[in-house]
């Protein structure tokens, strides 16, 4: 796998790249064990959180180039979120100390929560956005509605998207993400010229219509 990944970076191919990210995301990383001779580790914990970060640095990197690999690379990465493969939604009660008292507060935990990519890249500026000690783990303080856009621009790298917009509409056409497409719509509002271009079908893609868990309830 380390070779087809350093091979993928050689040729920037983000779709490989895209569907590794995807693996080390969404696949536990094998535990420590005592090695056998008939079993071969895929990859342990620290390796897994690396090749996790060093997606999102490598998108980072090249956007602060304005190399438009970048978007094509966000973009792939994204597409690897798949709600269907996500554990459920849930919501978590936590007790923390404010000013000298405990109180209860509610976590809420979103399809995609063990992904480190997406509170760096997909809710970096999300005011609710919370993270565990060293990333690993993401939740908000209030639940998000992912059945329309984003009451705000949510998303990293801003400037890369204004300058890629179509890397938006991609997304809004083919991600299988209720919470890329929230974030997706919010930014493209920024670019109703584009949208307004596209056909009657790619226009309704602008926009989420998928409902989680969360909104359901009544």
């Amino acid at each position: 796998m380390r070779y087809v990944y350093k091979a993928a970076e050689q040729w920037r191919d983000a779709e490989v790249l895209g569907r590794l990210h995807a693996r080390f995301e969404n696949a536990a990383a094998t535990p420590p064990a005592v090695p056998r001779a008939d079993t071969e580790r895929a990859f342990g914990p620290r390796t897994r959180d690396y090749l996790r970060l060093r997606g999102w640095r490598m998108i980072r990197r090249l956007a602060a180039l304005s190399h438009p690999h970048a978007p094509a690379l966000a973009v792939e990465m994204l597409l690897g979120l798949v709600d269907e493969e996500q554990p459920a939604p849930r919501e978590e009660q936590w007790w923390a100390s404010v000013d000298g008292r405990y109180q209860r507060s509610s976590r809420w935990h979103h399809a995609g929560a063990a992904w480190m990519l997406l509170p760096k890249l997909l809710l970096a500026q999300h005011p609710s956005l919370q993270t565990s000690a060293r990333a690993k783990r993401w939740w908000t303080r209030e639940p998000l509605d992912t059945t329309q856009a984003m009451p705000l621009r949510t998303e990293a790298l801003q400037a890369m998207w204004d300058a890629h917009p179509e890397a938006l509409l991609r997304l809004a056409t083919q991600s299988r993400s209720a919470l890329v497409h929230a974030v997706v719509a919010r930014a493209l509002q920024d670019h109703a010229a584009l949208v307004q271009r596209q056909s009657p079908a790619v226009r309704c893609c602008a926009w989420p219509r998928k409902t989680t868990p969360f909104d359901q309830r009544g």
